[in-house]
């Protein structure tokens, strides 16, 4: 018996000398258990929250030649799990170099928009986003000013694709919400750092079928710290990326106090996304949520132009301009042709009417003249 003790003692010892990890009794590498977790961490926030922070981003106004300039707003979501909205607004933006290869006429003055506030709404009858761009003009001295602010509506079906990518960004960045995209995870290691990287077969979007590849970290809260996304159609390419960093506990909500996120490609490019998080977690904001809502269906603006993609065709609306003043029809051209025939049927009536008279008087002239 001593013996046998002996030898399962140093089979153990030898195996954590190793580094040896039997995946099978560590329950954390489970792929059932991974996906519960997130499940249920996921669920915490299903409840109601709110967050805030700042959101830097190259917005893109010209694609040739590319011309694309930095903007950070701050940023405020409310989400039930379901229904959501959010508001933006510019902070600061990067002044534009004039740039007289993008002009049409040389020595103009360069134009531009910054989109400066921003309201998402996705409920249960529509989603949308209602925002204002304010002009920018650049002289060719290099001067920039603002001009004036056009509003405008975007309004899309729930069912549409158009409103999710600026929501999807917050849930990600967050580290949350991945449970909603895996069908079946196919693998599952535990790095040095006790981080779980997952592989796992899934979907970005209703109708975008891929794998995700992700690192979980069990000790905040099961959060996602790095997430890939490689669609079946290019399954060698980075669809959407994301990374996060720093731990924030608020009760029972944990947070990442930073994030990178890119909804259409890879960290490396020029559209990524970089959010932080005020390290407060409010219930569900309901004031938010309705404000959203009204900016996109009672906005009394006379400028409002509203382009409406939940119905087929789309149609473009301008339900607050105002009515044209009535005016006097113009007068209809006259002809050369009907000139001279008006001219003669005048000749025509003056000459009837000259004879008239004339007869007329020599008439009355007849009848006073006295009988021989």
């Amino acid at each position: 018996m001593k013996s046998i003790g002996v030898t399962v003692a140093m089979g153990l010892w030898c195996a954590c000398g190793l580094g040896v990890t039997a995946h099978a009794e560590d329950p954390e590498t489970k792929g059932s258990t991974v996906l519960e977790s997130l499940k249920n961490y996921d669920s915490i926030f299903e409840s109601g929250f709110t967050l805030s922070g700042t959101w830097r981003s190259n917005d893109i106004y010209r694609f040739r030649p590319r011309l694309t300039i930095s903007v950070q707003r701050s940023w405020r979501m409310t989400y039930d799990g379901k229904h959501g909205a959010h508001f933006r607004k510019v902070l600061d933006y990067e002044k534009p170099a004039y740039q007289e290869k993008l002009l049409y006429k040389p020595n103009t003055d360069m134009l531009l928009t910054v989109r400066t506030t921003e309201w998402g709404y996705w409920g249960p009858d529509f989603a949308g986003f209602h925002y204002e761009d304010t002009d920018v003009n650049v002289n060719p001295s290099g001067e920039a000013a603002e001009g004036g602010v056009s509003p405008g509506t975007s309004k899309f079906s729930t069912k549409d694709s158009g409103p999710p990518p600026p929501q999807q960004i917050v849930l990600w960045s967050m580290g949350r919400f991945f449970s909603r995209h895996l069908d079946k995870i196919a693998k599952v290691e535990k790095s040095k750092e006790g981080l779980l990287v997952v592989s796992a077969s899934g979907k970005m979007g209703q109708n975008t079928p891929g794998r995700w590849e992700l690192e979980i970290e069990p000790d905040a809260a099961w959060m996602v710290r790095k997430a890939r996304f490689y669609s079946d159609r290019f399954p060698n390419a980075i669809g959407a990326e994301m990374t996060n960093s720093g731990t924030v506990w608020d009760k029972a909500h944990c947070i990442p106090k930073e994030a990178v996120c890119n909804y259409f490609g890879t960290l490396d490019e020029s559209n990524v996304m970089k959010l932080t998080f005020n390290p407060v977690v409010e219930p569900f904001n309901q004031q938010l949520f309705s404000d959203s809502r009204e900016a996109m269906v009672n906005n009394k603006d006379p400028r409002l132009i509203i382009h409406d993609y939940s119905v087929t065709p789309p149609v473009t609306l301008e339900p607050n301009r105002p009515e044209p003043a009535p005016t006097s029809p113009p007068p209809l051209p006259v002809s050369p042709a009907r000139t001279w025939f008006i001219l003669a049927n005048v000749v025509i009536g003056i000459a009837f009417l000259a004879f008239f008279l004339a007869r007329k008087r020599r008439t009355n002239d007849t009848q006073g003249r006295p009988v021989k």
